[in-house]
């Protein structure tokens, strides 16, 4: 469904004022009291009203990358050691390193790469090696960004080069994926009640990402719907963690298994809800 003028200019109008968030002191404010202060010192929170980009949407570094090694271990079938190892690729990927400096723009991002949960993400893509990954909300394209190049990776170690699909209806979205990307990258410029269950129709999603915002019945909408569209042995990830019931109950109805990372940021005042996957049964019954 193509979006209306008036739609399109919705999402520029929020994209301008986004451009001025350097100096949108009274928004990070309430951000500061909203999310409290969590580990951050209270430097760190005043750098962050002060001059930070970031108004709504955060990056940070997670504190405990062992616990998310842990974590990984129990519920994938993977040492400790090798999922460590696979947490700390992105940071050590020099590639996605200069594609952060090339397209990051200075007054949305800043300058240090910090990538919250998306590790986690890395690493079940270079385990699972998914030939198909659905993500909902591209935003600016991060997420994006992070798992085309693990499916790079996994292509350059002689695996399957793994395919893409987001979906945002933003037409301002997705400047943060690199252009080398488009062969294995489609984004649907609408929404996921106009467009998921078409573009899912005859497919089979080997991991989904559930990131748009955190609305309960959109949610149930999307687990669901690619829920119909999972692979034997799919992973189902929300985004959102425990800030809707959707995963848990899309897990109480459907044998498949329920697994939470609750994550802390380092240095950071924000405090989220963790991640969440819904693990689907390798063969079907």
């Amino acid at each position: 469904m193509k979006m209306s003028s008036k739609g399109e200019a919705a999402f520029r109008v929020r994209a301008a004022v986004r451009r001025l968030n350097r100096i949108r002191w009274h928004a990070k404010a309430r951000s500061i009291r909203a999310y409290g202060a969590n580990s951050a010192s209270l430097t760190e929170r005043a750098r962050y009203v002060l001059w930070d980009p970031e108004v709504g949407d955060f990056s940070f570094h997670l504190a405990d990358l062992d616990a998310a090694a842990r974590f990984l271990a129990e519920g994938f079938d993977v040492t400790p050691a090798q999922a460590r190892a696979l947490l700390d690729e992105p940071a050590a990927d020099q590639q996605l390193a200069a594609d952060y400096a090339d397209l990051r723009r200075w007054t949305l991002l800043r300058a240090e790469m910090a990538l919250g949960h998306r590790p986690l993400l890395w690493a079940l893509i270079r385990l699972r090696r998914p030939s198909l990954v659905v993500e909902t909300g591209l935003w600016y394209g991060l997420g994006a960004m992070v798992m085309l190049r693990a499916l790079e990776r996994n292509a350059l170690d002689g695996h399957e080069h793994g395919k893409l699909i987001s979906f945002d209806p933003d037409p301002t979205a997705g400047w943060m994926v690199p252009e080398r990307h488009s062969p294995h990258w489609t984004w649907v410029r609408a929404t996921t009640q106009d467009a998921l269950e078409a573009n899912l129709r005859g497919r089979r999603l080997d991991l989904f990402v559930h990131d748009t915002p955190s609305e309960p019945d959109l949610e149930r909408y999307e687990l669901r719907t690619a829920a119909e569209a999972a692979a034997p042995g799919a992973i189902l990830c929300s985004g959102n963690g425990t800030n809707t019931p959707a995963l848990r109950e899309l897990c109480s109805n459907r044998p498949v298994s329920l697994l939470h990372h609750d994550y802390s940021a380092r240095g950071h005042f924000y405090r989220g809800n963790g991640i969440s996957f819904a693990v689907t049964p390798d063969e079907v019954s």
